[in-house]
């Protein structure tokens, strides 16, 4: 990550702290290595957020049907959301 990519980064985390913002992240058990890593990544760094990672499922459940995506799966995780 280059100088500037982190002093935006910080940035915006500092605007979702201050406007204390609350972040759901979605990530699926069966997904890359790496994507999985970026979530983490991204609640670690974000105030406030939560990682739900679908379990038995990979990253192109978030794709839209026409693109072989699964939308159904994933509204059936966010209504399980715990508040």
């Amino acid at each position: 990550m280059t100088e500037m990519q982190e002093s935006k980064t910080l940035e915006r985390s500092r605007v979702l702290n201050e406007r204390n913002v609350d972040v759901l992240l979605m990530s699926a058990s069966r997904s890359p290595a790496y994507l999985q890593k970026s979530v983490e990544e991204l609640e670690k760094a974000i105030p406030k957020a939560r990682n739900l990672r679908l379990q038995e499922l990979d990253h192109l459940v978030f794709e839209n049907r026409s693109e072989g995506g699964r939308p159904e799966m994933v509204g059936f995780w966010v209504d399980e959301v715990p508040d």
